[in-house]
Order: structure tokens, then C-alpha cells, then sequence
């Protein structure tokens, strides 16, 4: 299912902000149906406040999770979740890169690998999707298999850049905060 995220004549900003959710649950949910990876976030990076400052604790929080049926949902654990120096180390990386594929075994000591190998992921992808003043939105996709090295590869990308398209066109609409 694709929508359209051009808002309509007499639209709404609720509806609009509905019509971005559906579709970013939808993709999210083909990402784990339809390719090797078992779970699939949107997080957002922020310090809590309305603009992101120096100085103040960095948290992650989950806004959007579809998981495999052999993993729990961890969308309420990850709400205003302390950000540690190994997994703030990757996030100065994804600005730089836009994208990272990662070995789970291969990642500093922190919050991020016990969460990944509590989960029993060994391959992870991060990838950015937008920056506003307020934080960093960015897609986490993990997986039990290699999903990077898989043949449905192309497709996990192909997806991963239609979600960063619908939240670069909800930042131009001032859908996020």
C-alpha cells in the first residue's frame, strides 16, 4: 500500500500526520515480512527538549517497531532510553556515513550490543532518515542471519529509502518535531 504524503486541499494536519504513520507501519512491516530482518524501529536520537543542546543526557525513543513473532516488542522499554558513549560514537558515524551496516560482534561494549545479542541479532543496519532541531530520526534494522549479505538486500535498501523519503517530506510539512 503507497500513499500519497502530498497533503490535500482542506487536509488537516492530524490526518496528514495519520497518513505518514500508516505508511512508515507499512513499510516497516514488509522490511520484516518480506526480507531476513526481525526487527525493524524508527528511533528517534533527542536530549528531551524542544532543539537538541551540548552538554544535556542524550536519549533514544522508539516511535515505530515491527518485530518477527520470535521477538517481543521493546517499544515501551525504549522511551527516553540513555544514550552511552559507544552507541553515541555510532550515531557521530551515521551522520557521517548516512548508513551503516553492522556486525554485532564487531560494536564497542554498550546498551546497543546487549540489546542486540539479547535479541539474538548478529547483523544490524542504522540509516538516517532526518534531522530537525530537535533530533535525529533514524531507522534500526536487525537481524538472527546475515540479512546484509542476503539476496533480499536490495530490497531491505529500496524500502529503508522510501521511509527516509516520506520523513523528508514530513519535515518540509513540519509533521515532526
Amino acid at each position: 500500500m503507497t500513499m500519497s504524503l502530498k497533503k490535500e486541499k482542506g487536509e488537516t494536519r492530524i490526518i496528514a500526520i495519520n497518513k505518514m504513520d500508516v505508511e512508515i507501519e507499512a513499510l516497516l512491516y514488509k522490511i520484516e515480512q518480506e526480507t531476513k530482518v526481525d526487527r525493524a524501529l524508527v528511533l528517534k536520537f533527542h536530549n528531551g527538549g524542544p532543539k537538541m543542546f551540548s552538554g544535556v543526557a542524550k536519549y533514544t525513543s522508539v516511535i515505530t517497531e515491527s518485530h518477527s513473532p520470535t521477538l517481543s516488542s521493546i517499544k515501551q522499554l525504549i522511551q527516553n532510553f540513555p544514550v552511552d558513549r559507544s552507541f553515541m560514537n555510532l550515531l557521530i558515524k551515521l551522520n557521517t556515513d548516512k548508513q551503516l551496516a553492522v556486525d554485532v560482534n564487531q560494536l564497542d561494549e554498550g546498551s546497543l550490543k546487549r540489546r542486540y545479542i539479547q535479541d539474538g541479532c548478529k547483523t544490524a543496519m542504522l540509516v538516517e532518515l532526518v534531522y530537525t532541531e530537535s533530533g535525529l530520526y533514524f531507522l534500526d534494522l536487525s537481524g538472527k542471519s546475515d540479512f546484509i549479505l542476503s539476496e533480499g538486500f536490495t530490497k531491505v535498501e529500496q524500502l529503508a529509502n522510501r521511509i527516509r523519503n516520506i520523513y523528508q517530506i514530513a519535515k518540509k510539512q513540519q509533521l515532526l518535531h
